[in-house]
């Protein structure tokens, strides 16, 4: 009598675990950016939303007058934010960077003009990162004005905030100067606990809607509220 013998199921191939994203560090290493230096503090906030249809704008796209220098950080950008699309502006014709997702603005960072423009074309903004004169009264202009236009939950980062300390570039070595960069920062966190405030005070547009500023070793963080506070 013919005994059958069951053949040993074969074992199924292990499944493939898929490959992590490129971290941005790794990323800005090799795309000949000096945003490596910032790179650890972006990924905190930006790998958990990456995926996502962002709106981005970076100001200054960098090489200064040559029309073909400059761009490494919107390519960069454009790897890292795989759905993202990305917006550049600068005072000089970067117009030879424009890619696929990656659009070009010409224009100075402290006309409201421009800021308008470009927050129209955009439609929504979810990121700002200001890489752009470094001069004191540009960056708060600038704030003051993009910001109301961030979308809830919006992220602003003000990079190389230690040109609030030379006066080259509208700033001061006295922290103490209200006219720097840095002071102006400094009183946001005023805004966030004006609530707890004893004497007569008219809360303004960023003590209802900064939802939390962080200062790390030449930038800021600030994010915006889902919702207003009252």
């Amino acid at each position: 009598m013919m005994k059958w013998f069951h053949r040993p199921k074969e074992s199924p191939e292990p499944a493939q675990t898929p490959a992590a994203p490129e971290r941005l560090s790794a990323i800005a290493a090799r795309s000949d950016t000096d945003k490596i230096s910032y790179a650890r503090i972006y990924e905190t906030y930006l790998d958990p939303i990456r995926e996502r249809p962002l709106r981005f704008l970076e100001i200054g796209i960098g090489g200064y007058r040559d029309p073909k220098a400059g761009g490494a950080s919107l390519r960069m950008w454009r790897e890292y934010l795989p759905n993202a699309l990305i917006h550049g502006l600068d005072l000089h014709d970067k117009s030879s960077h424009a890619e696929p997702r990656i659009r070009i603005h010409q224009g100075s960072q402290d006309d409201p003009a421009v800021l308008d423009r470009i927050a129209d074309d955009m439609g929504r903004i979810d990121i700002v990162v200001d890489d752009g004169s470094h001069f004191s009264a540009h960056v708060r202009f600038t704030f003051e004005h993009l910001f109301p236009k961030l979308a809830p939950g919006g992220l602003y980062f003000i990079e190389d905030l230690g040109t609030s300390y030379w006066p080259t570039h509208g700033g001061s070595p006295d922290p103490a100067d209200p006219s720097t960069s840095m002071y102006f920062l400094k009183t946001i966190p005023d805004r966030l606990n004006s609530f707890a405030f004893k004497h007569e005070y008219t809360p303004g547009y960023l003590d209802k809607n900064v939802e939390t500023i962080h200062f790390y070793p030449n930038m800021a963080v600030i994010r915006k509220t889902m919702t207003p506070r009252r």
